[in-house]
């Protein structure tokens, strides 16, 4: 064997299996090449860092978050309702009776109605008055809101109704304003809005309803065709972005995936991988507190599912149909889930909360650590992982390995007395199709100026099913484009 390119999938945990080849993608995108040219066709890109845009001032943690249609931002911590201003300045304009679960907000340009899956709430723009809608007319427990054409839609808890409140007015709900999903019969496990529709998810099928316009008889009914035999799993695993709405669901069978759109038609977007690390990470807590979110940076689009009940932080790439996984470094030095949790594009910044407290982060392309919100910095992991080299079960003699980098990343000068860092990577050897790695060994990606630099290591020794795992945590602008080896095939 001579030395051959190792490619590295774009689809990496699309085999669920060891022996297959279980690749992993942490804390990298992909990238398309724009060029049929280029020298790959795809490579991989670190994920932005984290800075912080306002600072911790308590653990509450953030239980959802939300742009306007006027542009304001509002979040709730622990049971304290704020309005994020420009300059990060906090003002508080309500409080709630409950002080933990997820939070749902919508606006209809004049309210901003609120549910947290106790009561419903109602700001006023104009007045800044914050009120709890009459108990005794709302559907008291409702956890989902949505607006279209200025009705505030909520669900009508255990049962598979959905209510809506007077146009214009979200303090005024007549009980018998009400329709039905009514195609299937499972209870209404969550709403939302989409293309001026009404998605309207049950626990293994899906609905889609419109606004007839016939305040008469009925203002909401359902789509004679639209009916998706695909539920919901998690009530605020749904979100959207541009022509696409995603979900956490199953069907009646209970088989759990993650979906998305084609028009008004389910699409499975998750692979057998993705799937069976869902299931090794959340086991037998279940999917149901799983919260998804998406956002827009650098040319792509994000869905990022973050499994609350583990340490597992899912993100898939709209653009380029690819999986990977984010997390972030803990105290004790190992993978937890990503810090950001919910998201919110406003002021020209893709701003986050803060999975362990009340700050807010802005993800920034150009920054390569996490900002801690008690101070100082954390660096970000980055790991891929090889599929298995063999050749027929042969044993190979491993020459040499090179990863190829974005090269000269790093900020020491080549000079004699340069000052600065002069970044390395690690290399993990496994012998075991990847259930372990040992051996670690690490080599320099080239410091500022050396463009030509090769992160290459040498004497590798043999084996017959072997896999390589590249770890980088340096804060650089990290570049992965591709591997290479050279091996000889021993012919036993």
């Amino acid at each position: 064997m001579a030395a051959t390119t190792v490619k590295l999938g774009n689809l990496p945990f699309s085999s669920p299996y060891f022996s297959i080849g279980k690749e992993e993608c942490q804390n990298f995108y992909v990238e398309n090449s724009i060029s049929d040219s280029s020298k790959v066709p795809y490579y991989y890109v670190s994920i932005p860092g984290l800075k912080i845009f306002v600072p911790r001032t308590s653990s509450k943690v953030c239980r959802g978050m939300f742009r306007t249609s006027n542009n304001k931002l509002f979040a709730v911590f622990g049971n304290l309702f704020q309005e994020i201003l420009i300059t990060g300045e906090r003002i508080l304009r309500g409080t709630l009776t409950s002080y933990s679960g997820p939070i749902s907000m919508a606006d209809n340009t004049y309210q901003l109605c609120l549910v947290d899956s106790e009561f419903g709430y109602i700001l006023d723009f104009e007045s800044n008055t914050f009120s709890k809608i009459d108990p005794e007319t709302f559907p008291n427990g409702a956890s989902k809101v949505v607006c279209i054409d200025s009705y505030f839609i909520t669900n009508y808890p255990n049962s598979n109704k959905y209510v809506w409140s007077k146009l214009n007015d979200g303090l005024v709900w007549d009980p018998l304003d009400f329709a039905t999903k009514e195609g299937q019969p499972d209870n209404i496990v969550s709403v939302e809005a989409h293309k001026n529709l009404l998605w309207v998810f049950g626990s293994w099928s899906t609905e889609i309803h419109y606004d007839t316009g016939d305040t008469a008889t009925q203002v909401w009914q359902r789509y004679q065709s639209a009916i998706i035999d695909v539920g919901c799993q998690s009530p605020f695993s749904v979100a959207k972005i541009e022509d696409n709405i995603f979900w956490i669901g199953s069907d009646k069978s209970g088989n759990v995936a993650v979906w998305s759109n084609d028009g008004m038609n389910p699409k499975k977007i998750s692979t057998r991988g993705i799937e069976q690390l869902i299931n090794h990470h959340v086991g037998l807590t279940g999917v149901d507190n799983a919260i998804g979110f998406t956002y827009s940076q650098a040319g792509h689009v994000f869905y990022v599912i973050q499994f609350t009940n583990s340490n597992l932080t899912l993100c898939y790439d709209v653009v380029t149909g690819a999986w990977h996984r984010r997390s972030s470094i803990s105290d004790r030095g190992d993978d937890a889930k990503w810090r950001a949790r919910w998201s919110s594009f406003i002021w020209g910044k893709n701003l986050f909360a803060d999975d362990n407290g009340d700050a807010i982060y802005v993800a920034d392309v150009d920054y390569y650590l996490n900002d801690l919100p008690e101070g100082g910095t954390r660096d970000i992991r980055r790991v891929r992982t090889t599929p298995i080299l063999q050749s027929n079960q042969k044993r190979i003699r491993h020459n040499w390995i090179q990863f190829i980098f974005e090269q000269g990343v790093g900020t020491v000068v080549n000079t004699a007395n340069g000052t600065g860092r002069n970044p390395v990577a690690e290399l993990w050897i496994s012998d075991d199709n990847g259930y372990s790695f040992k051996n670690r060994r690490t080599a320099e990606l080239g410091a500022m100026g050396q463009s030509t630099f090769r992160t290459r290591w040498l004497g590798l020794g043999h084996s017959r099913n072997r896999c390589y795992k590249i770890i980088i945590t340096e804060p650089v602008k990290i570049i992965l484009v591709g591997c290479v080896a050279d091996m000889t095939e021993l012919g036993f």
